[in-house]
């Protein structure tokens, strides 16, 4: 009798806690349901869902710039308890990651840093991208000269993960620094090995270090006052190719990458559509001012699992928050050389020299002149080629934003991809 009565009340004490349990989903899904956000695109389903509300918090959630921890973190913080308590659901992670925890963390530059951090000027120069454009010849080329220190691996990506240190109150540049030197001092030894003497970089014949992050040019509406904040020294480079042949590139990428790993790869038409659709439901296309235009790029930028194939050509939006930044910081814009890859291969030593020079280091003659940049060949280049209607319809998309970005860098006619018949580069 006395194990019959235990029985029962164990039930219906499993009984209540079901119910509790329900209820706390129900009131969670109704909050999420009565979201007056702007929509977000599902690109796998083209289907449109409501966004996540966000309340207030009370007390700085140290929430650092995205990255894989943003669960661990999220399950300590004051945040989850404005959320309901208790764990994240599945498909609302990639959402609160990249949209809601932005809305916490403001971008004033709180400074508790040491004159010391600022003799090694480290890096001395960041190499943002954009991605297929020749990054990686670039690099190549620069460590090949005597003073620039060669570093482990090809990119960095301390900026777009989760190792700054950024809060409700604002940007620590000294925690961000110390850790980003730490970094690099795993990731170019050679470089520290020559300062560890008391040597500083003011003096030009010491070696100097870089970072080349080609997605850093992509999240211009977050890293530049990361950057700025962390390493106000830095100079930028930028390499930037037709937006169409830059798109063709990444395809045959993304094609090699998925035939690798045995995943199916989505047809043309259908890749352009997807991120067209989030470029529409963010505002990007749509926006008649700067102002709407550079909120409809956050926007864009928010929307994970996209590879942003088309976005991604769209170089004078990133350019201009870039400026915009710099320009807030009162950092010259001289300090961003931007440079046109299809020029790059056909001039590449007089166009080494000019980045040369722009990084303040003596000439060198380039070993290994007749490498050609961005010129990687894939198999099956006849399926993964472009088909002229999307080629049409990609041109006329980017036609304006050439033109802007002409003008903003005051190209000669004989660069602007749209009037003239610049040499291709082989994909």
């Amino acid at each position: 009798m006395h194990h019959r009565r235990l029985y029962r009340a164990r039930k219906a004490v499993g009984v209540i806690i079901v119910i509790l349990m329900v209820r706390i989903l129900l009131e969670t899904s109704s909050r999420y349901k009565s979201s007056e956000d702007p929509i977000s695109l599902d690109v796998a389903t083209h289907e449109t869902k409501k966004q996540i509300p966000t309340n207030k918090a009370t007390k700085p959630i140290h929430l650092s710039n995205g990255g894989g921890g943003f669960q661990k973190r999220y399950a300590d913080s004051p945040f989850r308890k404005q959320m309901g308590g208790g764990p994240l659901p599945l498909d609302t992670a990639d959402f609160l990651q990249s949209e809601t925890m932005w809305k916490y963390l403001n971008d004033t530059c709180i400074e508790e840093g040491h004159i010391a951090e600022w003799q090694y000027r480290v890096p001395y120069v960041i190499l943002l991208g954009a991605m297929k454009c020749g990054t990686h010849a670039l690099t190549e080329s620069l460590w090949e000269h005597p003073l620039v220190a060669r570093n482990r691996y090809w990119e960095l990506h301390f900026f777009d993960s989760d190792k700054p240190v950024r809060t409700e109150k604002g940007i620590h540049a000294h925690q961000t620094r110390t850790a980003y030197i730490s970094a690099f001092r795993r990731h170019s030894p050679e470089f520290f090995a020559q300062l560890d003497n008391n040597g500083t970089l003011n003096d030009k014949k010491k070696m100097i270090v870089m970072e080349s992050s080609p997605r850093y040019i992509l999240n211009s509406d977050r890293i530049p006052q990361l950057i700025l904040c962390t390493v106000p020294w830095v100079k930028f480079l930028l390499l930037v190719r037709d937006p169409v042949d830059r798109a063709e590139s990444q395809f045959r990428y993304l094609y090699a990458s998925r035939l690798a790993t045995g995943k199916p790869m989505v047809d043309w038409q259908r890749w352009i559509d997807d991120d067209l659709r989030l470029l529409q439901v963010a505002g990007v296309l749509q926006a008649k001012t700067r102002d709407e235009e550079r909120l409809a790029w956050k926007r864009y930028q928010r929307r994970p699992n996209s590879d942003m194939i088309v976005g991604r050509g769209m170089y004078v939006l990133q350019l201009l928050d870039y400026f915009e930044i710099m320009d807030q910081y009162n950092k010259s814009r001289s300090d961003m050389l931007v440079l046109q890859s299809e020029r790059f291969r056909r001039h590449q030593q007089s166009d080494y020299n000019n980045v040369l020079q722009f990084l303040g280091l003596p000439p060198f003659a380039l070993q290994n002149v007749t490498g050609s940049i961005h010129a990687t060949h894939h198999k099956d280049e006849a399926v993964t080629a472009m088909p002229g209607s999307i080629k049409e319809q990609l041109k006329h998309l980017y036609r304006p934003y050439n033109k802007r970005l002409y003008a903003l860098l005051k190209w000669r006619k004989d660069l602007r991809w749209d009037e003239t018949q610049v040499a291709r580069p082989q994909q």
